[in-house]
């Protein structure tokens, strides 16, 4: 494919354009989705962090409540075998229902006799009526511990509990226990239920087995086991910790951190779609503006690559007339601006003017040699005309030469035979002239 200089300029600044726009928006998308990341895994997993510190001292604290309570009096009085006990079990009864209403998180305050029977609580309905002597928080308590237990399912209302247990100490040893069941759900709004990441984040609580015991949807307590999944094995597994996962379909990552206390896993789970589309967004944003600035840019270049060849092609186009043959050098390349352009179109005019003025000369001085042209035809047809007589003279003479030529043949033949008989003559002469001689000396002895 031939490219014009047009497109030379326009093709590489358009590539350009996109490579560069392209390549800025993906490093930058990246980069903001990999800080955003980051970002995120921090927040999701201190929260995670904070929130466990905060239940574990949350939990101390309603564990040292339990404790300061036991050490009442009037729970020793209740589990007296005398006249006072049931004044004692009235009066803490009123005291465990106030502690209840005034304790929202408490499902019910309980105090127990040594064989387990609740003589005493927050609740009529339970009041002699519930034995808790094979429950294993009860029987540690009887051991003389406090104990905080692991994450249970209430037998009254089915919901997840934990149990803060102490026991009641008097001279004689130990009488019974106060107890406290804590309601996970209470938990769940005074601890998880501000966690918000984003719209469809949220904070959730599974127990040592893995089963959710706390979670926004009620539908899901008791019922979802995530020991099933990938997940939350890897949960379970490292106890604390960050990791990516697949949930309903939606891609997610959870930050996880282990309650020492209550033996369960707080889960904070932040999604994938919802966290990242602002950045789609923004990617789409800068997607259509790297369109518009290409599609502007390339306007633009183009544009001023026209104004750059557009001269260009007018002197293209002057030299390509006078080339041809037809040209009008009387044209000119028309100057609108002053730069190199209009420098190159300046001197392309210079340039058709002095040849103007050059093929001007060569037309007036191929007049003269045309007119003395026709002077020297006729001069050579004169020329040739008179050599034509020249060569019959030429050719009388050469006759005449050739007979004159005989003549001298003829003659010098006949001057050879002159000399020749001159000769005889001569001698004959001399031989006369020496026999006179002796005549004449013969004629001088006769005297």
């Amino acid at each position: 494919m031939k490219l014009n200089f047009k497109h030379k300029i326009v093709l590489p600044v358009f590539i350009l354009l996109v490579l560069g726009l392209g390549g800025l928006g993906f490093i930058s998308s990246s980069k903001t989705k990999s800080a955003l990341k980051d970002s995120i895994t921090n927040q999701i997993v201190k929260i995670s962090e904070s929130t466990v510190s905060n239940m574990d001292s949350w939990a101390n604290e309603r564990t040292k409540d339990i404790v300061a309570w036991g050490r009442l009096e009037i729970c020793r009085t209740a589990l007296k075998n005398n006249f006072e006990r049931e004044a004692g079990r009235k009066n803490l009864s009123k005291l465990l229902l106030e502690w209840h209403d005034n304790y929202r998180y408490y499902e019910g305050i309980y105090l127990a006799d040594s064989t387990g029977k609740i003589i005493s609580g927050s609740s009529d309905a339970v009041i002699g009526k519930i034995n808790i002597g094979q429950r294993d928080y009860f029987k540690t308590s009887m051991t003389g511990k406090t104990l905080l237990s692991k994450i249970l399912i209430s037998k009254n209302t089915k919901n997840p509990i934990f149990v803060v247990s102490t026991p009641i100490l008097d001279k004689e040893g130990i009488k019974g226990v106060l107890f406290a069941v804590v309601d996970l759900q209470s938990v769940l709004k005074k601890f998880m239920d501000s966690i918000k990441i984003g719209e469809k984040g949220y904070a959730y609580i599974i127990d040592d087995k893995g089963i959710v015991v706390a979670h926004p949807d009620k539908n899901q307590i008791n019922n979802l086991d995530l020991k099933k999944t990938d997940y939350g094995q890897t949960i379970m597994s490292r106890k604390n910790g960050y990791t990516s996962a697949t949930v309903d379909g939606r891609a997610v990552h959870n930050a996880f951190r282990h309650s020492t206390k209550i033996n369960a896993f707080v889960v904070v789970q932040s999604d994938d779609e919802e966290i990242f589309e602002p950045i789609a967004a923004i990617t789409r944003f800068n997607l259509i503006l790297s369109i518009i600035i290409t599609i502007l840019a390339t306007v633009i270049v183009w544009l001023i690559a026209g104004n750059i060849v557009r001269p260009i092609n007018a002197a293209v186009a002057a030299l390509k007339d006078i080339s041809e043959g037809d040209g009008d050098l009387t044209q000119r390349v028309v100057i609108k601006s002053h730069d190199e352009i209009g420098e190159l179109a300046k001197w392309v005019n210079i340039f058709i003017a002095r040849l103007n003025k050059i093929i001007v000369h060569i037309g007036t001085d191929s007049e003269t040699v045309s007119a003395s042209s026709g002077e020297l035809l006729s001069v050579s047809e004169f020329m040739a005309s008179d050599s034509e007589g020249l060569t019959k003279r030429s050719s009388s003479v050469a006759r005449a030469a050739g007979e004159m030529s005989g003549s001298m043949k003829s003659v010098a033949a006949a001057s050879g035979q002159a000399a020749m008989k001159l000769t005889s003559v001569t001698e004959s002469a001399g031989q006369m002239k020496q026999t006179l001689n002796e005549v004449a000396a013969n004629c001088d002895k006769a005297r």
